[in-house]
Formats: structure tokens, sequence, C-alpha cells
């Protein structure tokens, strides 16, 4: 029997960060978001989290708050009764009015309340693969040596914002690089992945990648400033193109024109969340395509759900989830940690209340 939430709490969190985070033009110096959580008689029943990131989304966490201090009835309806992501896709907490972040949020929650977290834990090793991210701004070489040292299979590093040429000689070197042995740990080849965040034109992209071997480059992340040039891009270098951005405006169920791109990156807080992001899953997996989760410097209550999501659904695909390693602390107990280049997947968490305060409740 689906028991239903006597009510739903919202928390907000201030996180301070370990490492400088870069958004778009600025630095975060913390990271701000919301908790649901969904209650019963018997305690916490579904946790999502609410966090837009400046910089990335329209919205704001302040506009979030207003949104759900306003929601009509029947979303509030559909909220206490979880069992609805369960039996049908489109609930009301699903509908294109709410924010991206905030569908997110409460489909998260609603989906673990019912039953569906569990679901996709059931007779699973739950550790999925994370990409290593590679940040550092003096030494980027020796911050990927030592991803792959710690045990990581992927990194991903990112392109299009510094001298072309001191970005390229990185990529080179990246592709030269043997991983070193770990104990325990066996097929330490490893596969690098790079994000241009539309950084180039087709032209300035073409010559960034002259003569370069890309055999060892899983895909390239949407590098052009015009996603229709990434056809011809594709044909001239040979190399693999992953859209993330231009997801936005397509819809995975009338035929999207993703042209030769042969991966996906999956950013559920931008997508609107479970349902739609269930509907990509579907169309990779249809089409022959890969697909990879990615969180926007979210807590460890998305992280965890992006884990099981991906252990459920995406096995043995490196996941964008490093950003953990950015937050100084985390919103539920035990910490979501990456270790050895894996996140564990705790079945159950309780909420860290030392980073968190009640905002309201129902």
């Amino acid at each position: 029997m689906n028991r239903q939430p006597r009510n739903i709490r919202f928390w907000r969190y201030e996180l301070p960060r370990r490492r400088i985070i870069k958004v778009g033009r600025g630095l975060m110096e913390s990271r701000c978001g919301l908790i649901v959580q969904l209650i019963d008689e018997s305690g916490t029943v579904g946790l999502g989290e609410i966090a837009p990131l400046p910089g990335l989304h329209g919205e704001s966490l302040d506009d979030c708050i207003r949104q759900l201090a306003d929601l009509p009835t029947a979303t509030r309806d559909a909220l206490n009764d979880p069992s609805a992501v369960s039996h049908r896709r489109d609930p009301a907490w699903d509908d294109d009015s709410l924010y991206p972040s905030v569908r997110n949020g409460l489909g998260m929650a609603c989906a673990e309340a019912g039953a569906k977290l569990d679901s996709m834990l059931s007779n699973r090793e739950m550790v999925v693969p994370v990409a290593g991210l590679v940040t550092a701004r003096h030494d980027p070489l020796q911050e990927a040596v030592g991803l792959l040292q710690s045990g990581f299979t992927t990194l991903k590093v990112k392109v299009g914002r510094k001298d072309p040429s001191e970005e390229r000689e990185l990529i080179d070197q990246l592709l030269e690089l043997e991983a070193p042995a770990v104990p325990g740990i066996e097929n330490r080849s490893f596969r690098l992945r790079l994000d241009g965040n539309r950084a180039w034109s087709l032209d300035d992209a073409l010559r960034f990648f002259d003569g370069l071997n890309g055999d060892r480059i899983e895909y390239l992340e949407e590098p052009l400033r015009c996603p229709q040039d990434h056809d011809v891009f594709v044909q001239k270098t040979g190399l693999r193109i992953a859209l993330d951005e231009t997801l936005v405006d397509l819809n995975p169920n009338s035929d999207p024109p993703i042209g030769r791109a042969t991966a996906l990156v999956l950013k559920p807080a931008v997508l609107g969340g479970f349902g739609v992001v269930m509907d990509w899953i579907r169309y990779a997996r249809q089409n022959g395509i890969v697909a990879s989760l990615s969180s926007c410097y979210e807590s460890g209550v998305a992280a965890r759900f992006y884990a099981a999501l991906a252990c459920d659904q995406l096995a043995g695909s490196a996941q964008g989830l490093d950003t953990l390693k950015f937050l100084a602390a985390d919103t539920v107990r035990p910490t979501m940690v990456v270790e050895r280049g894996m996140l564990r997947v705790h079945r159950h968490v309780a909420l860290n209340l030392d980073v968190l305060r009640e905002v309201f409740c129902w």
C-alpha cells in the first residue's frame, strides 16, 4: 500500500565551496538551493532538490520559492499522491508552467515516495562510474594524472575558454597518457570527453582539431555556436558529437533532429526532471546513442537520485557527477562522495539539519 504524505517541508541550504566554482563569466561563492521533503506518519518517504544554477537557469532560487508558495491546488494534490509517478506520465507537478528546476525537484521527491527509487536500486550493484572533471588552471595535466591514479577511467575537460594553442597542447598531452595501474581495478584504458560549451565557429573548431587523433575521445560536447554546423564538423573531423544545450528545444517523442550526434548529455534540472529525462533515455536506447546524466553542482540529494537512475538505466556509462567535489558540505548523511572514480548510492539517507533552514511547510 502506498503511504500518503502527511506534510511537505521545504528546506533552504547554502553550502560552502571547497574549490572555485566558475559559472559562465562569474564565480560562485556558495551553492544554494531547496530540499523537498515528503513526510508521512512513519517519517521521510521522498527527497528532492530544487537548485537553479545562476548563469544557467532562467529562474532564480527566490523565483522558485515564490512559485512553490503559490502552487495551485491540483499540484499540491499531486504531491500528496506520490504513487502518481508510478502510473501516469504527466501528473500536475510535471506541468510546463513550472520552472524546470522546480519540476525536477518535485518529481524527484515523488519518484522516491512512489517507490520508484527502491525499484531502481533493487538487485543491483549500487555504484556508478563518474567522469572526473579536470578544472585546474595552473597544472591541469597533473590534475588529470592524479584523477587517473585515483581510479577514474573517464576524464572531462572544458575547451574553448583559454588560448587555443595552450588548450590544444593539453589535449595532445592527455591523449598520450597511459592510465596508471591502480590495485584492484581492471581495464585501465581511459576515455576523454571534451566540452566546448558552444565556444567556437565552425572554422575555429576545424582549426583547433586539425590533425588530432580522436580515437580516445569519447565525444565532444556542443563545440559550435551554430548547432546546425555539427554535421559538417563531424564529416570533416570524424569526431563524435554530444548534444547538451540543444536538447532543451527538442522533443524526444517527435523525431528530434539531432543530426550525426552519437551521445546525449542529460541535465535533469535543465530539461525539467524525471519524465522528460526518461523519454530521452528511451530515445537514446532505441537509436543506439550513448546517454549520460549531468548535475548542475547540486548536492547529495540530487546526486543520489541521478546515480540511482544511472544504475537502473545507464549501467556502465560514466556520469557527470564529479561536481560534488566542489562542495565542502552536503545536505544528507552519509555524505555522497566519489571514491576511486565511483559514486556509491546509499539506499537510506538522513537530512543534514546542520546546513538546512526550514522555509515553509504544507
